[in-house]
């Protein structure tokens, strides 16, 4: 798990984002941790069932959507995620996106994001990161989830995002504090174990 860069900061202004991200455009999305150039970055991504529609590395200061790049989005998370949310979505929108809207899944996604910001502002001088995976009927729990970890049976159920490209029935989000696990949100049903 690459989480070098990650800051107590980072994480909160991420999920603020993403809350902001997902009030405005009110589309079926994800967060996902992502490393692209063969593992070389560290980001935090926003995702449709298709591709990374904004992804934040950790280790620098960069954000990139389809279409558009800013070098300091992590001071401009912290400054203002409405903000930064809003210009990003109208790249997106100017690169001619068409997302899928589903109010369900935005209401889902937003109580999760307010969920994990209330406990991390109820103790910010503690050390907080994100963790993501996936359950896949296939192939069991998948990617930066901590080995011998168990989820529900129920979420094993689940209708997956894009079943065309993969199988992801739990999109699983971890929160933890000073590398313990403190609730684990299933993405797709919203919710949240302590």
């Amino acid at each position: 798990m690459q989480n070098a860069g990650r800051t107590t900061e980072k994480v909160l202004g991420a999920l603020r984002f993403a809350k902001e991200f997902h009030e405005i455009l009110r589309f079926d999305l994800r967060i996902a941790t992502l490393h692209p150039g063969g593992g070389t970055y560290d980001c935090f991504a926003i995702c449709d069932s298709q591709q990374s529609l904004a992804q934040f590395n950790y280790v620098g200061n960069s954000g990139v959507t389809l279409n558009f790049h800013i070098e300091d989005a992590w001071d401009q998370l912290s400054a203002s995620p409405r903000a930064t949310a809003e210009e990003f979505a109208r790249q997106l929108t100017l690169s001619g996106y068409q997302g899928r809207e589903d109010e369900s899944a935005t209401r889902i996604q937003i109580a999760i994001y307010e969920n994990f910001i209330q406990r991390i502002e109820a103790d910010p001088t503690e050390t907080w990161n994100l963790i993501w995976g996936y359950f896949d009927s296939t192939y069991g729990v998948e990617p930066n989830l901590p080995s011998g970890l168990l989820l529900p049976a129920s979420w094993k159920e689940l209708e997956a995002l894009s079943a065309h490209l993969y199988s992801w029935e739990a999109n699983v989000l971890l929160l933890t504090r000073n590398e313990e696990i403190v609730a684990i949100a299933n993405q797709a049903n919203g919710e949240i174990l302590s």
